[in-house]
C-alpha cells in the first residue's frame, strides 16, 4: 500500500504543467504574430521560448524572433507579440509547434492559412482538428481568432484595423513635456506603442522615463495624453519626436504615426517621416525668442502633418486652473454672444492672429485662425460648461477670454 501511494504521489508530482498556446492575431503586412496563453496547469508561468513557428517553408524558434510585447514566460491569458518572420502579405500559412518532438508534423499545436489553400502542414492540421479541409481566411489583415481550444477556419476573421491617427498636439522643450492627441475613430491603448526622442527609442510608452501629466494610456477618441520626460531632456536648440504604432519597429514607415523636428534639419527619422508623407524633407520648426512651445495648428484628422502646420508659440496660460496667468484681456476684442448656445463671434478689429479653444482643465480643443474682422465659430459638439479662448495676434498682443457654452 505504501509503495502504491508513493508511486501515485511520484506520478502526480511528475505531471508536466499543461500549456495551451494559440495563434491569436496575425498581421501579415506588419510581420506581427500575436500568441495568447489560454490554459496553464498548475497555475504557474511556463517558458514558451522553445516553441517554433513555421511559415513560407522556414522553421524559426520563437526566441529567435523580436519581442514586441509580453515575454516568453507566460501565465494564463497573457500575450506574446513577435515580429521578424517576413510574412508573405498576400497568402501563406503559419503553423505553431511545441518542443515534444523534432518532427514538426507530430508537434503541431496550431495552424492558420490565408489567401490560398493546400499549404504545408494543412493535412496534419486537418487530421488533428486544428483546421478545416480546403479552407483559408480571405480579406485584409490583421486576422483575429476568437477561439481557444479549437482554432479551426471558422474561428478566424479578417478584421479591419482601427484607423489610428495619433498627432503631437504640442511640444514644450523647456518643460520636457509633449501632448499626443487621438484623432482616430476609436479608443487607442498606447501600451504597445513606441516613442523615440531623437535617436533614443524607449521600449514602451510605460517606460520609467515617461511620466503621465494628464490622461492615461488608453486614449479616448478626441482625447489627449500629456507626458513628461524623467531624467531625459528635450533639447530646445534641436530635437525630434517620433511615435510608432508598435514599439521596437522604428525602422518601418508603416508603423510611423507622427513626427516633429525642431532646430536642426538632420534629425533622426526625418527620412522615414518624409517617405511616408508626414514631414517635409530637411524642414524643421524653429523656436522664436521667448516662445518655448511648438503647437500644431492644422487639422488633427489629416494623415499628413508636416512642418507647415507647426508654429512656435508662447505656452498657454489660463487663469483659475492652476496655470500662471501671463495674459490679459484685449480691449478691442469682442466675443458674443457669451454665453453661447449654437455659435459665437469674434470681432477682432482687422487684426490677424490665432485663437486656441481650451476646456476648463486646459486641454486644447481647437485652433482657429483669425483672418477676418469678424468670424463666427460653431460650438457644436461642445458640452455645456466653461471654456477659454487663448488669443494671440500678429501685432504681439495676447489675452485670455472666458467662454460659457449653454444648451
Amino acid at each position: 500500500m505504501k509503495k502504491y501511494l508513493y508511486t501515485t504521489l511520484l506520478f502526480l508530482i511528475s505531471i508536466p504543467s499543461f500549456a495551451q498556446l494559440r495563434l491569436h492575431v496575425i498581421h501579415t503586412k506588419s510581420d506581427i504574430v500575436w500568441l495568447k496563453m489560454y490554459y496553464t496547469s498548475p497555475a504557474l508561468k511556463d517558458y514558451m521560448g522553445n516553441y517554433r513557428i513555421s511559415t513560407n517553408g522556414v522553421d524559426t524558434p520563437l526566441k529567435k524572433l523580436t519581442v514586441v510585447g509580453g515575454g516568453f514566460t507566460m501565465a494564463y491569458n497573457e500575450n506574446l507579440i513577435l515580429s521578424g518572420l517576413k510574412l508573405n502579405p498576400d497568402s501563406g500559412y503559419i503553423s505553431l509547434h511545441d518542443t515534444t518532438s523534432t518532427n514538426l508534423d507530430s508537434s503541431l499545436v496550431d495552424y492558420f492559412e490565408y489567401g490560398s489553400t493546400g499549404n504545408k502542414y494543412e493535412q496534419t492540421a486537418v487530421a488533428r482538428n486544428f483546421w478545416d479541409s480546403g479552407k483559408f481566411v480571405g480579406g485584409l489583415p490583421p486576422f483575429t481568432s476568437s477561439c481557444s481550444e479549437f482554432n479551426g477556419y471558422k474561428c478566424w476573421t479578417s478584421v479591419a484595423p482601427p484607423i489610428i491617427i495619433m498627432r503631437f498636439a504640442y511640444i514644450n522643450p523647456s518643460q520636457n513635456r509633449f501632448c499626443i492627441k487621438n484623432a482616430g475613430v476609436s479608443n487607442i491603448d498606447m501600451k504597445y506603442a513606441g516613442i523615440c526622442i531623437g535617436n533614443t527609442c524607449l521600449d514602451s510608452m510605460t517606460d520609467p522615463h515617461l511620466a503621465i501629466v494628464k490622461g492615461n494610456m488608453n486614449i479616448l477618441k478626441n482625447d489627449s495624453l500629456v507626458l513628461e520626460l524623467v531624467n531625459m531632456n528635450l533639447d530646445s536648440s534641436k530635437g525630434s519626436l517620433s511615435i510608432f504604432a508598435v514599439n521596437k519597429l522604428n525602422k518601418d514607415t508603416t508603423n510611423l504615426l507622427d513626427y516633429v523636428s525642431w532646430g536642426d534639419s538632420l534629425q533622426p527619422y526625418s527620412g522615414l517621416a518624409h517617405i511616408k508623407g508626414i514631414w517635409d524633407s530637411t524642414t524643421t520648426v524653429h523656436l522664436n525668442t521667448g516662445k518655448d512651445s511648438i503647437v500644431y495648428t492644422g487639422d488633427f484628422t489629416r494623415l499628413q502633418s508636416g512642418a507647415i502646420w507647426w508654429q512656435s508659440r508662447t505656452p498657454v496660460y489660463v487663469p483659475g486652473i492652476g496655470i500662471s496667468n501671463r495674459s490679459h484681456p484685449i480691449a478691442h476684442i469682442q466675443i458674443y454672444p457669451n454665453p453661447a448656445s449654437k455659435s459665437f463671434s469674434i470681432k477682432n478689429g482687422n487684426e490677424k492672429g490665432q485663437a486656441t479653444l481650451l476646456d476648463a482643465s486646459g486641454r486644447l480643443l481647437r485652433n482657429i485662425g483669425l483672418n477676418q474682422a469678424e468670424q463666427t465659430i460653431s460650438v457644436e459638439g461642445l458640452s455645456e460648461g466653461v471654456y477659454f479662448l487663448q488669443l494671440t495676434f500678429d501685432n504681439g498682443e495676447s489675452g485670455v477670454v472666458k467662454l460659457v457654452v449653454v444648451e
